[in-house]
């Protein structure tokens, strides 16, 4: 409105010229009245927009809603398998890869490679996932020291996929990004070492890659199991995981998929709100409950103790989470039809 307005100031000020057998030049120019025109345009196209905006939501208001079946559209829209061709084609590479890496490293294995990440979980979005694979390495193996067979164990890797995919090291593990595909799919292959009896309590020691060369390397233990079954016979936790996935991708904030898989866990626990037959109940007991979370300095990892998962997190950006998520929780709560806005579809 702005922009047009000035527009429209422009000619007419040149068509007055043309009357007084002038031209328009910086001399005859009034950029003074063009100034106060484009701002009394930009202010009535605001209020023009908001007035269009509130019509627009009265009537979405006005029509019969329901929230359930909105956030269970949306997954729906977000399932993996809504795309069978991708679906299909992820399925062959997670199955190559794996039988792969198991002839590449059988000897060192403590079992055939795991899946873990999202996609076992069953909390993948379809726009988001990417597979995730885990080596449990033998307690005593060929490689030495942890810093010594995550450099091996990479290299392999790269070897094997030099020619076929982008290899990339990453900090805990090797990525590989298939390109030559409908659509790039990509591969985390994380590798640890049993800290006892793998097949046993699923423990592994993994090393972290340092950011400059001349730092040190860190090790961690982590524990599979928990990753791997926290969720299992919980199919409401998972589906408001996949909410608040969609949720904070679409309002662009980057917030690790083990906090919000715990965060919602606990909310929905027996001790805290306990699970409702309602999706939208659970997502808004759980805004709550993340909105509280979030104001705290430290949440431990369930897999590895020493792991703060809101270490990653500034205290700015837990700050605007928490605003967020007060600010939408308190909208919704007055009309469930603001779910479309907080989802922004």
């Amino acid at each position: 409105m702005a922009a047009a307005t000035a527009i429209v100031d422009l000619w007419l000020q040149s068509e007055e010229q043309i009357k007084k057998d002038n031209r328009l030049t910086w001399e005859t120019y009034n950029g003074l009245r063009t100034l106060k025109v484009t701002a009394i345009g930009a202010i009535t196209g605001g209020v023009i927009g908001n007035e269009i905006y509130k019509s627009e939501f009265r009537k979405e208001c006005m029509d019969s809603f329901s929230s359930d079946r909105f956030i269970r559209n949306a997954l729906k829209n977000e399932s993996i398998k809504s795309n069978v061709y991708k679906h299909a084609e992820v399925k062959i590479v997670k199955s190559d890869v794996k039988n792969t890496l198991f002839q590449a490293f059988s000897d060192d294995l403590v079992t055939f490679p795991e899946d873990v990440g999202s996609l076992a979980k069953g909390t993948a979005l379809d726009s988001t996932y990417d597979i995730d694979i885990v080596l449990p390495i033998k307690r005593y193996n060929r490689f030495g020291s942890l810093s010594n067979m995550s450099t091996a164990i990479h290299n392999k890797i790269e070897n094997l996929y030099r020619d076929k995919a982008v290899v990339t090291r990453k900090k805990k593990a090797t990525n590989i990004l298939f390109c030559n595909l409908s659509a790039p799919i990509s591969v985390d292959v994380v590798y640890g070492r049993e800290t006892g009896n793998y097949l046993n309590d699923k423990k592994l020691k993994l090393y972290t890659r340092p950011d400059y060369f001349w730092q040190s390397g860190k090790h961690f233990k982590t524990d599979i199991g928990i990753q791997k079954h926290l969720l299992v016979n919980k199919p409401k936790v998972r589906e408001v995981i996949k909410a608040f996935k969609l949720y904070f991708k679409k309002n662009h904030i980057p917030v690790e998929n083990a906090l919000i898989d715990q965060l919602v866990f606990e909310a929905m626990s027996p001790k805290n709100y306990g699970t409702n037959s309602s999706v939208t109940e659970n997502f808004l007991n759980c805004m709550d409950y993340i909105s509280q979370k979030m104001g705290n300095n430290v949440i431990r990892d369930y897999a590895n103790s020493n792991n703060n998962l809101l270490q990653k997190i500034d205290n700015f950006s837990r700050g605007a989470i928490i605003d967020l998520l007060n600010s939408d929780l308190e909208k919704i709560e007055v009309d469930s039809h603001y779910l479309r806005e907080a989802f922004q579809f």
